[in-house]
């Protein structure tokens, strides 16, 4: 088992999410990608409205953010309890706990066969 906390280990995934990076030149064959997926979420993050996408605009992806710090939530949450019981409960949240559950309802809500 390594050294580092769950924490460490995501926070470069984490300041990408919240302070997003600057699109290459490929953006602009992003914005006709969301207009053909017909859900909500998908639209209002891949193709927001106002002008489209161009070079150097920066991408964040804030429900992401939110969801790693749910995880960070649940790993400094059993920390009293140690290592092994720290590093296991951002899985079972994930997998098992309220996210999982989240992601099943939106899912199903969405026509997808995922539970």
């Amino acid at each position: 088992m390594g050294t580092m906390t769950f924490e460490k280990v995501l926070q470069p995934a984490l300041e990408t999410a919240e302070q997003g990076f600057p699109l290459p030149r490929i953006a602009r064959a992003r914005d006709g990608v969301a207009q053909a997926v017909e859900i909500p979420t998908s639209v209002k993050l891949y193709s927001p409205p106002g002008a489209p996408w161009k070079e150097g605009d920066i991408f964040k992806n804030p429900d992401a953010g939110h969801t790693l710090r749910r995880l960070i939530e649940a790993e400094k949450g059993a920390a009293a309890k140690g290592r092994h019981e720290a590093l296991r409960r951002p899985a079972d949240r994930f997998y098992k706990g309220d996210i999982a559950k989240e992601m099943a309802a939106f899912s199903e809500a969405n026509g997808g066969l995922f539970r």
